[in-house]
């Protein structure tokens, strides 16, 4: 989760303090009262940085997400860099702050990717007064119940294990009839209706993780972002960890092999393929991320065409529908 020294002064006017903040409330025409899972199209992916591709690791990254006719839920997370099988927390924790945040809207089953996928909803029982970071906290507090019993029973030293497994940050969205809530821990990227926030980075490129609190309870954890605004007035909610600040920084750069230029952030709400084609966002983000390799004839050797993803890049756009639901 390191941006490259180009990437971070291209970035610079963009780069906001590390503490929480808001954005303004977004102008937009209220839409009629619909259920969200037909109102809104949910799509995400990620992709393994060609800095990690060239270690031979995976993607650290994690996401998930929940779509009800009362409610969408969705969290991405980013692995510790520096930590050897951060992908373990970051994964978990995703699916687990998903679940827990449902479980406090009262939710059922989910309907996104993870367990019991396909699952009906069952009645809610919650306010919309109580969408605010409150709710969120109380969702961490439950997952990190879970990553504090899974890193014992797992032995050795508990320190070792939470620092090679589960530090990881996060960036999330709970979205009801009513209200929008946005949060996050640690750094990452957040666009609404077209306007972007870029959260981080922190001193030392050290973000506050959530994991710190199995081993100090007292460790400060607060929410780096929060903010709240009408559902009715959203049209479009982008939740992206940090390795999306390259897109923004080289969205005229043009993709690996091909003449075509990445292309701004904007394009994964508003681009319809990004919404109808469920495997749109991951593909999309691969063409950015891998190398392309041509045959240099005249000089008897190979050109490679580095990638734009130099770290591993996960994002999950949201979009109110433009064509109407059966």
């Amino acid at each position: 989760m390191t941006l490259t020294r180009d990437t971070r002064r291209a970035l610079e006017p963009a780069l906001a303090p590390a503490r929480p903040s808001a954005l303004a409330a977004p102008a937009c025409p209220a839409a009629p009262a619909q259920d969200l899972d037909r109102a809104f199209a949910i799509a995400g992916g990620r992709v393994t940085g060609r800095a990690h591709q060239r270690l031979g690791q995976g993607c650290q990254d994690g996401l998930a997400w929940y779509a009800g006719a009362d409610a969408l839920v969705a969290v991405v997370t980013d692995g510790c860099g520096s930590s050897q099988y951060s992908e373990v927390g970051a994964r978990l924790g995703a699916r687990l702050l998903v679940a827990a945040i449902a479980r406090e809207l009262g939710l059922g089953r989910r309907r996104g990717p993870g367990p019991d996928a396909g699952s009906p909803d069952q009645p809610m029982a919650m306010s919309d007064a109580g969408i605010d970071a409150g709710l969120v906290q109380r969702a961490c507090s439950d997952v990190l119940d879970h990553l504090r019993a899974l890193a014992r029973a797992m032995g050795g030293d508990l320190a070792h294990t939470v620092a090679e497994h589960f530090l990881f940050t996060l960036v999330g969205a709970v979205v009801t009839r009513a209200r929008t809530l946005v949060f996050a821990l640690g750094d990452g990227v957040v666009a609404i209706n077209g306007a972007v926030h870029v959260i981080g980075p922190f001193p030392g490129n050290c973000p506050p993780y959530l994991g710190y609190r199995l081993l100090d309870p007292a460790a400060d954890t607060a929410l780096s972002f929060q903010a709240t605004w009408p559902t009715p007035a959203i049209d479009s909610l982008l939740l992206a960890t940090d390795g999306a600040g390259e897109i923004l920084a080289h969205e005229g750069r043009a993709l690996p092999g091909r003449d075509q230029p990445a292309g701004p952030l904007a394009q994964f709400w508003t681009d319809d393929a990004c919404v109808r084609n469920p495997d749109a966002v991951r593909r999309r983000l691969w063409l950015m991320s891998r190398e392309h390799v041509s045959p240099d004839w005249a000089n008897r050797t190979l050109r490679r065409d580095p990638g734009i993803l130099s770290d591993d890049t996960t994002l999950i756009a949201i979009r109110r529908r433009r064509e109407a639901v059966p």
